[in-house]
């Protein structure tokens, strides 16, 4: 493999600077004028008769000599004694796997990349002036904490497992928040799923991800009761839609426990095509339509 090393020298002799490149494959120095041999540049012990391939030539204060690796690395600037990556003016990287990358970024043990970004424990900060610790923080002045993820201009998520989507802050933990919209739980961002759930058998329980259950009761062949979930798991504004199909059987909708709906234990539906639209405050459940 050809390796080759760009110069800049003044050739002070002849009053002229010139763009040198440095041919090892045939150990000379090639200008526009003609090839001319290292030795007249006095620098051809430097790199010696059969230079290893991936070494950098490089200058340290009083000669020429030969660097590879971590240790031209340093040389260039590209990382530091403890061999994490740094590029840009001031940025630092203090440990073997941080990444700094932009003027005045500092990275830990992770990825801090922008203007000013930093990173303290193995976290990605992408954008100026943002700052991580163990998260991920994606945007100018956006700031994450203990595995938060916080992604947009000043978007703030410093607990763990919060998630700030644009501008605003989410301060409470294992919540999502869009703007200032107000976090919500995991199971309150799953309702967003409006799909359908096909119960065929004499017995359902719901769940947090269901918003529409159709019960074919011709296939279940008797009646079939479906649970509600605890209102305290599904929380505050979750809703339910229960239709039943067919003509066979009844369909019963019982409470989970004790609670009730709409002040009964159970709620009955039918009719072929019969249906039942339910909402729940977090302890008891109401009959917004049918029936």
């Amino acid at each position: 493999m050809k390796n080759l090393f760009l110069l800049l020298l003044t050739l002070t002799a002849q009053a002229v600077t010139l763009p040198l490149y440095i041919d090892t494959t045939t150990n000379t120095v090639v200008s526009p004028d003609a090839p001319t041999t290292l030795a007249g540049y006095g620098i051809e012990d430097a790199i010696g008769g059969d230079p290893a391939d991936g070494n950098f030539l490089v200058g340290d204060g009083s000669a020429f000599i030969v660097e590879s690796g971590n240790t031209a690395q340093v040389s260039l600037g590209i990382i530091n004694d403890a061999s994490g990556i740094n590029i840009g003016q001031d940025s630092l990287a203090q440990f073997y796997s941080g990444v700094s990358i932009g003027i005045g970024s500092d990275a830990t043990s992770g990825i801090a990349i922008g203007l000013n970004s930093e990173e303290t424990a193995q976290g990605v900060a992408i954008g100026g002036f943002s700052s991580v610790e163990s998260g991920v923080s994606v945007g100018i002045s956006s700031s994450s904490l203990i595995g938060g993820v916080a992604i947009g201009n000043s978007a703030v998520a410093d607990g763990d497992g919060r998630v700030q989507l644009g501008s605003g802050t989410n301060a409470i933990d294992s919540t999502i928040q869009f703007l200032s919209s107000g976090s919500v739980t995991a199971a309150q961002f799953g309702r967003l799923n409006t799909s359908t759930t096909s119960v065929t058998s004499t017995t359902y329980t719901a769940n947090a991800t269901d918003s529409t259950i159709i019960v074919h009761d011709d296939t279940a062949g008797a009646v079939v009761t479906i649970t509600l979930p605890p209102a305290a798991t599904v929380g505050d504004g979750f809703a339910l839609v229960i239709l039943k199909k067919d003509s066979t059987a009844h369909v019963v909708i019982d409470g989970n426990g004790s609670e009730t709906i709409n002040g009964s234990a159970t709620q009955q539906l039918t009719g072929q095509h019969e249906s039942i639209k339910i909402i729940t405050n977090g302890i008891e459940w109401f009959i917004i339509s049918g029936i």
